[in-house]
């Protein structure tokens, strides 16, 4: 659905009263009459916002500190007491509810989400600002949503907007009234607009287009693109059948072996389904769902292709770096560590849920371990000139498979450019490989030091 469909529902009677700063909100539940959170009583007199300071890394170095002020009944002001930021200045608001977007658009930068409340009104506008080129900016049209889809189904607005997988684009939640209140969502384009420009053009102004451009520039829903990745992993993995069937009519007198090692990659393959399930973090659950299967895929491929091309004649080089089963046991348990409470990568903080999911990763291991133990077996009876061959696929399994554990599978879905610059890459380096902590580890030390990165040579 298109972003001109949504609704945007501006309140212009508002009371003239007096400020009162520092109502904090621990709850975030709305409730029926004001929209307001239950731990606000209703009181004419009186305004809040739900955090008095706002901490983050607006300018994409070092940590900023923003004050939130009343400036009169229905103006606000978030300033930086070092002055190393300009003043925000949110207009046509009863209160604010003000929420950590972190790095949104995935450029080194945090976005602040704000929802403005109203005096009376369930439906509420919700703003995200950016840091630009020193001034405040909207990183993308405000978006309107019902008060209880606010609180609870987007967890107090925390999942009201996401990364998009997509560079430069945000996933978007907004509330609809047709025969009842829904919530649906969409993917938006990010395109900082000044706040000063929108003083007396409202923001949804600024940003329409034609309908030609709308056409031209549509991008596709979330829907779609989760189809569309479905379709993508379903083409893979037929593909790389086909691969392995021109192998097994090449080398028909080891079918037996082949099938069988391939039933034992099918187990596999069920067991890293079931780890995908208990993964999302936040990002587009189908999306990383398919990337997770799409990795399992990958090492077959891996295991099957080079071998074809050594028996239609052709010649790979392997790499002479020998990786063992013993590197990815070590990575494995060292991923399960890092699944607990202090690790924010894992968001349900549900001492049963982490248990579940490192169970499950055990059980992937298992069966990951009964498909290279059968390899063994395969290149036993394999003739001397494509033993070599073989075994130097299973090497490069191996490599493969150590890459994506000390990743902890594309480090649970997250996106956006910096934490990928974090990941290790599929033509990482041999040494960069065997070098690397893991990405917990990685990703805790450039938390510490946003301006380092690792390098992967």
């Amino acid at each position: 659905m298109k972003y001109k469909n949504l609704i945007i529902l501006v309140i212009t009677a508002l009371c003239f009263v007096g400020c009162e700063n520092g109502k904090k909100n621990t709850e975030g539940e709305g409730d029926w009459y004001s929209g307001r959170p239950d731990s606000l009583q209703y009181d004419d007199s009186v305004q809040y916002t739900n955090v008095d300071t706002v901490y983050g890394h607006f300018r994409g170095k070092g940590v900023d500190t923003l004050l939130v002020e009343c400036v009169d009944s229905t103006s606000w002001r978030l300033y930086s007491p070092s002055g190393k930021l300009a003043a925000l200045d949110v207009k046509y608001a009863w209160g604010l509810y003000i929420v950590d977007e972190g790095d949104l658009d995935g450029n080194g930068t945090d976005e602040i989400g704000i929802r403005r409340e109203q005096e009376m009104g369930n439906w509420q506008d919700y703003n995200v600002f950016t840091y630009h080129n020193g001034k405040w900016c909207y990183l993308m049209p405000s978006t309107t949503l019902y008060h209880s889809h606010f609180y609870g189904n987007l967890n107090h607005g925390q999942d009201a907007v996401k990364p998009a997988k997509k560079k430069g684009y945000v996933q978007v939640y907004y509330s609809l009234c047709i025969d009842n209140i829904i919530l649906s969502d969409t993917i938006v384009k990010v395109n900082p607009i000044s706040v000063d420009e929108c003083d007396s053009v409202p923001v949804m102004e600024l940003y329409k287009v034609s309908e030609d451009e709308e056409e031209e520039n549509a991008i596709e829903t979330t829907v779609e693109v989760n189809e569309k990745a479905g379709k993508d992993l379903i083409r893979y993995k037929n593909d790389v059948e086909k691969e392995f069937q021109k192998l097994i009519g090449l080398s028909p007198e080891n079918k037996s072996l082949f099938l069988k090692e391939k039933k034992l990659w099918e187990k596999y393959y069920e067991a890293v389904k079931t780890v995908a399930g208990y993964e999302e973090n936040q990002g587009s659950y189908a999306l990383y769902y398919y990337d997770v299967l799409e990795q399992a895929i990958r090492l077959r491929h891996e295991s099957i292709y080079n071998i074809l091309l050594n028996l239609q004649g052709k010649r790979y080089k392997f790499s002479k770096k020998r990786f063992t089963r013993k590197m990815v046991e070590e990575s494995y348990k060292s991923f399960r560590e890092s699944i607990s409470d202090d690790n924010n990568l894992y968001y349900p903080n549900d001492s049963a849920y982490m248990a579940e999911h490192k169970e499950s990763l055990k059980e992937e291991e298992k069966c990951w371990n009964e498909w290279m133990a059968y390899r063994s077996v395969v290149s036993s009876n394999l003739p001397e000139d494509i033993r070599s061959v073989y075994d130097g696929c299973t090497n490069l399994t191996i490599r493969e498979k150590l890459r994506q554990v000390k990743n902890q599978n594309q480090a649970l879905g997250v996106t956006g450019d910096e934490p990928w610059n974090c990941i290790l890459p599929k033509d990482c380096s041999d040494k960069a490989l065997l070098e690397y902590p893991g990405f917990d580890k990685v990703w805790a030390k450039h938390c510490k030091n946003l301006d380092w990165y690792p390098t992967f040579k």
